[in-house]
């Protein structure tokens, strides 16, 4: 993934550029936060997570030594991703897709109807929008371009490490929001259904429709690390010990010590091979939820 695929001839964005979109961003996000205390809670959760993602894709990016062009491209992904979810919560009161719109498609509605980004070439536009619409899909698209996967893997690692680090200060008592809005309102109670369970230890992505449970939901963020592109996400994920913490909030049971054994001999091998795992490769595929 070292080798971006570039369009030399199209106007790149500048710092300026995304300073300027930052100021937009905060404006919008005041407007929601109204009087009441949880609505306050939830999207100062998210406009925290948003800055904070910001800046895991710059240690990402500097990583593949991104061009200070294309490193503001991406920064800009990573503002915008979930500009969505604030109108989401006004209208749902919740941040569950499921149950409520995506929030992939509603930030690029928020986009569109805001011209925020009308004043880039189409090129430009036409990828922030992309990134922004398929960050929280399941699969990548069969279709996209060379270019579009390397942002969409780039911003899909960086979104992911900041919600492990809000899950997981979460688990250990530092919570930023309420827990329905971390835990997505599921039970805490039971066992890590069957489904997921088979679903880690096949090495797949589990699907947000198949948890039942908080323990499933902490299990599925276990299991991202099976949608993980960079090397230096790996690294991150190891240094920080994001699966060790989750494995330790986890009730005990059978299945959680098969879960965290799979998980971590999965992440060993990553980092004993020192290089990109074939799901960064410009022409294959990836999952994430």
């Amino acid at each position: 993934m070292k080798s971006l695929p570039s369009i030399s001839s199209d106007p790149m964005i500048d710092r300026q550029d995304v300073d300027r979109y930052a100021q937009w961003f905060r404006t919008y996000a005041k407007g929601f936060y109204g009087d009441d205390g949880r609505e306050w809670e939830a999207c100062a959760l998210k406009r925290r997570h948003t800055f904070r993602v910001m800046g895991e894709i710059g240690v990402l990016g500097k990583s593949l030594e991104l061009s200070p062009e294309d490193m503001n491209l991406a920064r800009t992904m990573a503002l915008f991703h979930d500009v969505g979810r604030f109108v989401q919560y006004a209208r749902f009161k919740t941040f569950v897709d499921a149950i409520s719109a995506d929030h992939g498609r509603l930030s690029v509605e928020v986009l569109r109807e805001e011209y925020v980004l009308d004043d880039l070439s189409a090129q430009n536009r036409d990828l922030i929008m992309y990134c922004v619409e398929w960050h929280n899909k399941k699969e990548l698209p069969p279709d996209a371009s060379p270019r579009e996967k390397y942002f969409l893997r780039l911003l899909r690692d960086a979104d992911k490490l900041d919600i492990w680090r809000v899950v997981t200060a979460h688990y250990n008592g530092r919570s930023e929001a309420p827990r329905e809005t971390v835990e997505l309102g599921l039970p805490r109670t039971g066992k890590i259904s069957p489904r997921v369970h088979a679903e880690i230890l096949a090495g797949g992505v589990v699907n947000s429709l198949d948890l039942k449970t908080a323990p499933d939901f902490m299990a599925l963020q276990m299991g991202w690390v099976f949608d993980l592109n960079l090397y230096k996400s790996f690294e991150l994920l190891h240094k920080r010990a994001y699966l060790e913490k989750i494995a330790r909030a986890l009730p005990p049971s059978r299945e959680a010590r098969q879960i965290y054994r799979k998980v971590r001999s999965y992440l060993d091998e990553r980092l004993q091979g020192k290089q990109e795992p074939q799901a960064c490769s410009l022409t294959g595929g990836t999952n994430h939820e």
